[in-house]
């Protein structure tokens, strides 16, 4: 993909944002697993994998079919 100057983009600049809302989830659910759903600690990673998978699923969601062939993309 050819930038706004004409410079081809690396992968990272891309994909930065969907590769740092993945790792967020994935912690969470690293967190998730070692403090155990019965915990209070549980129960806060359980809704912050809630919030996570949301804003995974809309950042690529926006990524892949909405940006797809607009301007902004080219």
């Amino acid at each position: 993909m050819i930038g706004r100057r004409g410079c081809k983009q690396s992968f990272f600049r891309r994909h930065s944002l969907s590769l740092a809302s993945i790792a967020l989830l994935s912690l969470w659910i690293g967190l998730y697993r070692a403090f155990g759903p019965g915990t209070h600690l549980g129960s806060l990673c359980g809704n912050a994998i809630a919030d996570w998978t949301g804003v995974v699923v809309m950042v690529l969601a926006t990524k892949y079919l909405y940006e797809r062939g607009s301007a902004e993309s080219r």
